[in-house]
């Protein structure tokens, strides 16, 4: 198995940015399946060391995660509901990483049983596909929402990012179809990126805290203070 289709959103782009509550990026996919059995995994990196991994079915028959466990739904990989950390890796490598795992495996860390069942409702053939990135660094969390017409309320996931930044790093979301025999297929129609706070920006005036002193009066005529120095609690 491989990823199907990649979408790489850069960081000078893309890229969250550091030091804000509300820094997001939005990815629709539209498109449609055109198998009869249609099952989809989708793949979300952040600068090719940080993934999360979503699957569900597009088909009518259930999706099964773990093989013979008859288990149906909608899953992510690793498990949100603690608010741990998303799994360290390339999202990009997964089946690099686990060569002879079947495919439920690969997405899982090794480990299908492990994968968290968000909804026992599989997605079916309704689209599009939206997923809603926002970073905290405030707070140090990633909270991914998927919704769809099927997921009106989002299923939404919070990581922790207290030990791996999520800022200022490329974005990577990938997609398959799940089985060759028979042949499963889906066809993208169009895919919208739409991003709020991101990006690079140069920061020309900041003043961290009153309490730690306020701008000196020079500054209405020079435009200038501390300004080899822009850690400061002033500077311009």
């Amino acid at each position: 198995h491989s990823w199907g289709l990649h979408i790489a959103l850069s960081a000078d782009m893309y890229g969250f940015r550091e030091g804000t509550n509300d820094s997001s990026v939005t990815v629709s996919i539209y498109g449609e399946k055109v198998s009869v059995n249609c099952d989809l995994s989708v793949g979300i990196g952040i600068g090719s060391k940080q993934y999360v991994t979503y699957s569900t079915g597009l088909d009518t028959d259930g999706y099964t995660h773990v093989s013979g466990s008859g288990v149906s739904g909608s899953f992510v990989w690793p498990s949100c509901g603690g608010g741990g950390a998303m799994a360290s890796g390339d999202v990009a490598a997964v089946f690099d990483t686990y060569p002879d795992a079947q495919w439920r495996h690969a997405v899982s860390g090794g480990d299908a049983t492990t994968a968290e069942l968000l909804t026992d409702v599989i997605n079916g053939n309704n689209w599009p596909l939206v997923w809603s990135l926002t970073s905290n660094d405030i707070d140090k969390t990633l909270t991914i929402a998927w919704s769809s017409p099927t997921f009106t309320t989002p299923l939404s996931c919070v990581f922790s990012t207290a030990n791996a930044s999520v800022t200022a790093q490329d974005i990577d979301i990938f997609l398959m179809t799940i089985d060759s025999d028979p042949a499963e297929a889906v066809n993208i129609d169009s895919v919208t990126v739409n991003g709020s706070n991101v990006g690079e920006y140069e920061v020309i005036l900041n003043h961290k805290s009153v309490a730690n002193g306020y701008f000196s009066s020079t500054l209405r005529t020079t435009g200038l203070e501390n300004e080899a120095d822009p850690d400061a609690n002033t500077y311009s």
